[in-house]
């Protein structure tokens, strides 16, 4: 499979099992990729979730619509489908089963734009009170446009607080 560089992540909405969100079934199509489709009035979306390896414990999470000709991950397309809140749904589960399978690891998380980043944020929000039992939750709030920049600059990583914008994610098992 190839991933168009640099690699953006996609969805990230964290939450806990117990929760039991809406979600759809998924497919693991190798130990860091994974397949399931997005169902509503525009039509039925073959979207993949992909961990790529960026550091020696750290992976990105990307995911996106399918695209079978170039055989890629589109993160810029936007669905429109009405499911939004059961495909990050879907991501936060496969990435919380990524990290309870593969720890002690990290997985970093950024929107393909602002606004898709700030979407990610208000649905980790929502459910954080269930999510720092188990895991720890990072943002970032430097201001750079240089994805792997945020890797790089270890001060700029805080606990996520309600009211805080930050341009990206990190989180890892406790």
């Amino acid at each position: 499979m190839i991933i168009k560089a640099p690699v953006r992540a996609g969805a990230f909405l964290v939450f806990k099992r117990k929760m039991n969100l809406p979600h759809y079934p998924t497919r693991r199509l190798s130990s860091q990729e994974f397949q399931f489709f997005s169902t509503g009035p525009k039509g039925i979306f073959e979207l993949h979730v992909h961990f790529q390896q960026i550091g020696e414990r750290i992976f990105n999470l990307a995911f996106g619509v399918w695209d079978q000709t170039t055989e890629t991950v589109d993160d810029s397309y936007n669905l429109r489908n009405q499911d939004t809140d059961i495909i990050l749904a879907t991501v936060g589960r496969i990435a919380l089963d990524f990290l309870d399978e593969y720890c002690p690891c990290d997985v970093f998380a950024v929107g393909s734009t602002p606004g898709r980043t700030r979407k990610y944020q208000m649905g980790i929000s929502h459910h954080i009170s269930n999510l720092t039992e188990k895991y720890r939750v990072l943002g970032f709030l430097a201001s750079t446009e240089d994805v792997f920049d945020y890797l790089d600059s270890k001060e700029s990583w805080r606990e996520i607080e309600q009211g805080v914008n930050y341009k990206a994610f990190l989180i890892t098992s406790k």
